[in-house]
């Protein structure tokens, strides 16, 4: 990504809009996780200028990813020459007693490649922000697995979403409209009228708006509130005033 047209590389060329303009069809967007494939750029003197089908974060990437005012390189705050950069990375990289690179969240597959290679060469720890966000999960998927499906499958055949400590309405625009909750599919013809939503969070949120049921749930009660549920799947008896104290939400809503 080192063009302003790079995040558009995935999509074909579509030619010129019009003079002096390159349309890029289908561009892929990676800015949250919904990656979608779907974003028909247009570039003119190698900027971007227009992401069509983009959401608000979306063309907020696209436009704004390569600033003419951002400086290529910074060493200790302060702009600096490439060359320099990398002269300064790999003196802190052979240096250091117990290198680590953190991060690549963010990064091409490519720059992961190397990254890693960097990584093994030095004899260092490669480490990613999963390890402050999305760690405990990480470690849950190796110790008992993962039941999961791709957005494809949620779209044409979810008819019932629940959405648990998440905000898409705010983090992810296109996922209800795109994938989750009105998108037609092969088993939900009527979209939104097939599906029924259900948001849990600690706090109302834009995407509780759009639920049809919403259980507003103590902090950090999560565990309680999930093992409710299993109980009364199981037919399991449990103490009506325990449910509500550890969840703040009534038995018989649950």
């Amino acid at each position: 990504m080192s063009t302003p047209a790079g995040p558009a590389k995935a999509g074909h060329y579509a030619g010129a809009a019009e003079a002096g303009t390159t349309l890029i069809e289908d561009s892929t967007c990676t800015f949250c996780g919904c990656v979608c494939d779907d974003i028909d750029i247009t570039v003119k003197d190698n900027h971007i200028v227009d992401a069509k089908r983009a959401c608000v974060l979306g063309k907020a990437w696209f436009y704004n990813h390569h600033a003419d005012d951002r400086p290529s390189c910074l060493v200790e705050g302060r702009p600096a020459t490439v060359e320099d950069g990398v002269e300064r990375a790999a003196r802190i990289l052979t240096d250091a007693k117990y290198p680590i690179i953190y991060g690549l969240s963010d990064t091409t597959s490519e720059a992961q490649r190397v990254a890693v290679g960097i990584g093994d060469a030095i004899g260092g720890t490669v480490d990613t922000t999963t390890s402050v966000c999305h760690g405990p999960s990480g470690m849950a998927f190796q110790g008992v697995g993962e039941v999961t499906c791709t957005l494809g499958e949620i779209a044409n055949r979810g008819d019932l979403i629940i959405f648990w400590g998440g905000n898409p309405a705010e983090s992810h625009p296109r996922h209800f409209t795109k994938y989750s909750l009105m998108p037609k599919g092969m088993f939900v013809p009527n979209g939104r009228k097939d599906r029924t939503a259900v948001g849990v969070d600690v706090r109302k949120t834009k995407t509780a708006k759009a639920m049809d049921l919403f259980f507003q749930i103590k902090p950090r009660s999560d565990f309680e509130a999930l093992w409710t549920l299993r109980a009364l799947a199981k037919g399991v008896d449990i103490d009506p005033e325990q449910v509500k104290n550890d969840t703040g939400i009534e038995l018989a809503r649950w």
